[in-house]
Order: structure tokens, then sequence, then C-alpha cells
């Protein structure tokens, strides 16, 4: 009776677990803007921010300032995730990235001095 129960548990377990890798957990656009705000340039998202580990995220980036910015997405260990090269002014930019890994991931503008001098940067947190 025991392993009748044990195999059942065993074959969801297999399902809810496994499954293919490429298959995002959820997929979904997180829109953001870019400015300048005096000594100090951000990214201001426009939606909340709940990702989990396999969600596949497209940021939408709005460039809402005076100056060209860049995106980069990078991981605890400073490995860039997504990137997209510099966008004017009123213009938008997307980067898909599929979070595989919880943990810290910073989004920055790396662009010219807006990181090192104006530290155009926001760290945002995946979970389980």
């Amino acid at each position: 009776m025991r392993s009748l129960w044990f195999v059942p548990v065993l074959l969801l377990v297999s399902f809810n677990c496994g499954g293919d890798a490429s298959t995002p957990a959820r997929e979904y656009t997180l829109h953001l803007r870019a400015e300048e705000n005096g000594e100090k340039y951000d990214f201001v998202a426009e939606d909340p921010i709940d990702i989990k580990i396999g969600d596949r995220v497209t940021f939408d980036m709005r460039n809402a300032g005076q100056l060209g910015h860049n995106f980069r997405v990078t991981d605890a260990r400073s490995s860039t995730v997504g990137f997209a090269d510099v966008v004017a002014p009123g213009a938008s930019l997307q980067v898909v990235v599929t979070f595989e890994e919880p943990g810290m991931y910073r989004l920055a503008c790396d662009f010219d001095d807006h990181l090192t001098k104006y530290d155009m940067q926001a760290i945002i947190e995946v979970t389980l």
C-alpha cells in the first residue's frame, strides 16, 4: 500500500519540477523610463517588479530624458545577461532576459559617465 502512495507522489513531483527548460514560468513586459534629475539619473519602474526564477521578462525602457541611454542587466557576478545599445531621447528599447537564478541583478546605464558619475542604476531581486 505504501508503494502505491509513493509512486503517484513521485510522478507528481517529476511533472511539477520537470518540464521543458525553454518554457518560461511567466512571460511579461516590465515598463521602465530613463530620466535625468539634476545630479541623479534614474530608471523608474512603471509596473510592479515581482520577478521569479524562470520568468522571461521584456524590459521596455522609454528614454524620457534629454540624453542618450543604454540598458544593461547584470547578475551578482557582474556578468551581462541582457544589453541594448544607446537609445535617443524619446525613443524606446527592449531587452529580453530569462532569469535562471535567484539573487540580485543590476539594471544600469553605463553609457558615457552615467553610471560612474550619476549612479544610473537600479537593483532588483529575483526570488524563488
